[in-house]
């Protein structure tokens, strides 16, 4: 459970899936615009902060040889971000158990960078930060998505919306359909800014109302008319991204099949629990190499 356990601020920070994916548009300073529906699954990053004299990051978990233990961390920082932002002076001892595949299109930097800035906000308790409330906090989401990851946002306000401009303007859906995802990855790790400076687009068609029936049904017919508009730049970076959604769509039961975020992990949509557990299980066998997971849609984070 989310919140304070003996001396650790505890945080689950959940994985995200984009089930949809527009660009529409690219800003002067060369930050491509989205449109994008947004989701969480139960795989998730533990993070466990206490106050300390200084700032200490040490990472365990089945993804910890694909961490980087400095500066370039996108936990440190944060840390520092938010030290220089609120003019705080304390320091900080955190545990990562890290679960999530990295630079994978599931957010886990930003999940692990929002639960930080929940957790120093918490523990660092003071004057100042009983001012620091979510709706002023909201007033700091475009600096977030600039200096440190464009899934932070979503990631603090921890439910499930269509996420708009460079990631800051969130509108919360009240419906996703009770449904499960497996989550297949070929065990690459794919660039986001890579993939968004070799999207060579001129053009941005939109298309998407952003509005759906509250069925599987419905929902399944609303996707079905948009996509995740950097899938063939992604492809072309990585070949394997193409057949791993390929290997998703032969699976029984499947509904819909593509990528998610910027890659390479990809995603099946299932109605039925079972149908996604065989799923799963097949997979595993025929290509044990790849990493795969099991999860419910779900419309929160927590």
């Amino acid at each position: 459970m989310d919140g304070f356990n003996e001396e650790f601020f505890v945080k689950k920070a959940a994985a995200k899936i984009n089930l949809a994916l527009e660009i529409t548009g690219k800003r002067k300073d060369k930050y491509h615009l989205i449109e994008s529906l947004i989701g969480f699954t139960s795989i998730y990053d533990e993070i466990r902060l206490r106050q300390s004299k200084s700032v200490s990051l040490c990472v365990s978990g089945p993804e910890k040889s694909n961490i980087k233990n400095n500066e370039s961390n996108i936990i440190i920082k944060t840390v520092n971000w938010i030290k220089e932002k609120f003019g705080f002076h304390q320091g900080i001892e955190i545990k990562l158990q890290k679960n999530i595949p990295v630079s994978a299109g599931l957010g886990g930097g930003s999940a692990d960078a929002a639960a930080v800035i929940a957790g120093c906000l918490y523990l660092w308790n003071s004057d100042k930060t009983r001012k620091i409330n979510n709706k002023l906090l909201h007033q700091y989401w475009p600096s977030f998505s600039l200096n440190l990851g464009a899934d932070i946002p979503i990631h603090l306000f921890g439910r499930a919306g269509i996420v708009k401009g460079i990631g800051e303007k969130i509108t919360p859906v009240s419906y996703l359909p009770k449904s499960w995802l497996i989550l297949a990855n070929p065990r690459i790790h794919l660039n986001t800014e890579k993939v968004y400076r070799a999207f060579k687009h001129t053009s941005y068609p939109l298309n998407t109302s952003w509005e759906y029936e509250n069925t599987f049904s419905g929902f399944i017919e609303f996707l079905n008319t948009c996509e995740n508009r950097l899938t063939k730049t992604a492809i072309e970076i990585e070949p394997v991204i193409e057949e791993v959604i390929m290997e998703l769509e032969t699976v029984k039961g499947n509904s819909i099949a593509r990528m998610s975020g910027s890659g390479p992990t990809c995603f099946a949509l299932f109605k039925n629990k079972s149908d996604a557990e065989n799923g799963v299980y097949q997979l595993k066998r025929k290509r044990p190499e790849w990493w795969f997971a099991l999860s419910p849609l779900k419309l929160e984070s927590g």
